[in-house]
């Protein structure tokens, strides 16, 4: 899914930079990105996760999680500004992952951007399998986003989330002047997104960045969902769309990503084409190839038919106006991932890029190996599916050992 993708992603990008920083921002009702990076899901004896615990140690208050981020975000300007004027500046955004982009004339607040960097924290201090050159504003889950830890304390205000219309757009351009404001070391931003595509946490983030990863499955709700949804959470239609109308959108959609695909690895051919031009660094079934193809062409359909899809995608005035070259622009694929290895990903918090065949854990008593020629075939994926989300040299050459 899509906070699982988030999390080897960030990681790799980590890996494959060790000079550069890359940054975290968990913006799930849920927190499950900062689960994973602090430790995993393994319960501890009091029923937290070890991820959780390893939170309440590194960042037990609001003033070093993301609602303290939140919060200052609303407290340092004029939350009755609503002006639309439309962001000239960027960095990223995740369910997603970008690199740094320059900017000539940088986003600014009224009285100066709030520095990230104050409320972030190093995973690797709590789980040394996280990149050290990785930082994390972290979630606590539903305790960031309760009333309590969302609220500034004025009379007869209705907290960030629960606002209607316009009235967080202040604060997301307050967000992405701060991104805007880290330091150049910082090379890539990936943001774990809610669930629901119109939660304000979303939209903040969809001020924020640059591009947008899509992750899908081959059930064709999900990429229903993008047009259509009974409770209005249809990221192109219900979010994108009228953001872009109102000058709020500086995101645009990069990469669409198929996710657990059943196929067959090719660790000698970093990067390959199916028939129909979408990129995959493995050979998917041909079954799954038939739906992938489907897929891309529905949306291909609103993308020459409707200016207004068109216009969501980053980089349309460099792709010819064939179905061949907006697949391979736009569209990639993620193997399906053995059940053992997503098990110590998830448990113990191991990404797939620093996971070696050593002996893990992930059960009391339960332990495991992942396969090396497998694996060694997920780095490579892995790595390919980064340098999609990217360019190709934000990478380096592969590695492993």
């Amino acid at each position: 899914g899509k906070t699982f993708m988030a999390f080897q992603a960030a990681c790799e990008a980590a890996r494959a930079r060790p000079e550069k920083k890359v940054l975290v921002i968990d913006f799930s009702h849920y927190g499950d990105v900062t689960t994973l990076l602090l430790g995993g899901t393994a319960k501890q004896p009091n029923g937290d996760t070890v991820g959780f615990s390893k939170l309440m140690e590194m960042a037990p208050t609001m003033d070093t999680r993301v609602e303290g981020l939140v919060r200052d975000l609303e407290n340092a300007m004029d939350v009755k500004d609503l002006s639309t004027a439309a962001p000239t500046a960027s960095n990223s955004f995740f369910g997603q992952l970008f690199g740094r982009r320059d900017s000539a004339v940088p986003t600014q607040a009224p009285s100066g951007p709030v520095d990230l960097t104050k409320y972030t924290i190093q995973p690797s201090t709590a789980n040394e399998a996280i990149p050290s050159n990785l930082y994390l504003i972290p979630s606590a889950g539903p305790v960031s986003w309760s009333e309590a830890n969302t609220s500034t304390g004025a009379e007869n205000e209705v907290p960030l989330l629960f606002r209607k219309d316009d009235g967080w757009y202040p604060v997301g351009r307050r967000l992405a002047a701060a991104a805007d404001a880290l330091p150049e070391d910082f090379d890539a931003i990936f943001v774990d997104t809610d669930h629901l595509a119109s939660c304000v946490l979303t939209k903040l983030a969809l001020t924020m960045c640059d591009s947008v990863v899509v992750p899908l499955s081959l059930n064709n709700d999900d990429n229903l969902r993008l047009y259509v949804d009974s409770t209005d959470n249809a990221l192109f239609t219900d979010v994108m769309i009228p953001m872009m109308e109102k000058q709020q959108l500086r995101a645009k959609v990069h990469r669409m990503v198929f996710t657990r695909v059943l196929g067959t690895e090719s660790p000698l051919t970093p990067t390959s084409v199916i028939d129909f031009g979408i990129k995959s660094a493995f050979t998917p079934t041909v079954a799954g190839m038939k739906v992938m193809d489907l897929f891309a062409a529905a949306n291909y359909t609103s993308y020459v038919n409707k200016a207004k899809f068109r216009s969501m995608f980053k980089d349309v005035d460099d792709v010819p106006n064939t179905k061949a070259a907006f697949a391979a622009m736009y569209f990639s694929a993620m193997q399906s991932i053995p059940d053992l290895t997503t098990q110590i990903s998830e448990r113990i918090g191991v990404p797939i890029c620093t996971m070696t065949t050593e002996r893990y854990e992930v059960l009391k008593g339960h332990d495991g190996v992942a396969a090396r020629k497998r694996l060694m075939s997920m780095k490579a994926q892995l790595q390919a599916l980064v340098i999609s989300m990217t360019s190709e040299d934000y990478n380096k050459p592969p590695d492993y050992v």
